[in-house]
């Protein structure tokens, strides 16, 4: 079993000396996507929001409020916000699912995380990779509970217009990562590097670096009262 070793020692132990998670966390990410030119985002964390932007406190960013589940997202440039409301998944899979988690070997020269060892996990759903992460236990607890409970949040969507995707394109790691299974990469940890396959557009992420206990301005997590705000179904009705 091969592992992409795609961090850094100097970026690991950098980390190590970050300390656990604690109120307000800051965590910034490399993205890239197949096609598209790499770019950073940042997640800022508090007890009650999780925003995420492109690292600019002015541009278009998404907000998840952890207490009602409400995902909005923000486009400055119509003055628009996409409202997205939990909702219980009450679709079946159209096909069978089998998912599953391996694990591998990231090898000796691999050092502890804040006392923490990296792992490396594969994540499969009917035999077929969908994505593979580097996680370590232990480090951003908080951080990795928002991600699932605003995945979570996107599963009722996800099924919503599950409908009206044909077969043809429908695939068992789109069903389990958006809908059925989410959040598996954080079952294990938090994962610090992930990459997914041709389902996702070959998405890749990679932690560059976290700071916990910091000041935010909370300007950061209002909506703007003037902008239109709207449901995706509103724009895309099942029929």
């Amino acid at each position: 079993m091969y592992v992409k070793k795609i961090f850094l020692l100097g970026f690991l132990l950098l980390l190590g000396a970050c300390g656990k998670q604690e109120t307000n966390t800051m965590v910034l990410f490399a993205e890239a996507e197949q096609g598209i030119e790499p770019y950073m985002t940042r997640t800022i964390v508090t007890p009650d929001y999780m925003r995420i932007d492109y690292n600019q406190d002015d541009d278009d960013f998404i907000l998840f409020d952890r207490k009602t589940g409400i995902i909005y997202s923000v486009v400055h440039e119509n003055e628009t916000i996409v409202s997205v409301k939990p909702s219980k998944v009450d679709a079946e899979s159209p096909m069978e699912l089998d998912f599953n988690i391996e694990k591998g070997v990231l090898g000796e020269d691999v050092p502890d995380i804040d006392g923490e060892t990296p792992a490396y996990y594969r994540y499969t759903a009917n035999g077929e990779v969908c994505f593979e992460t580097i996680s370590v236990e232990g480090i951003l607890p908080d951080v990795a509970t928002v991600y699932r409970e605003y995945l979570k949040s996107l599963s009722g969507e996800h099924a919503r217009i599950l409908p009206t995707v044909p077969a043809g394109m429908q695939n068992a790691c789109d069903l389990a990562t958006n809908i059925f299974a989410y959040g598996r990469q954080y079952e294990k940890g938090f994962p610090i590097n992930e990459w997914h396959g041709e389902y996702n557009n070959h998405y890749k992420r990679q932690m560059i670096e976290y700071k916990t206990n910091i000041e935010v301005e909370p300007e950061l997590f209002k909506l703007p009262e003037s902008y239109h705000q709207y449901s995706p179904a509103e724009i895309a009705p099942v029929q």
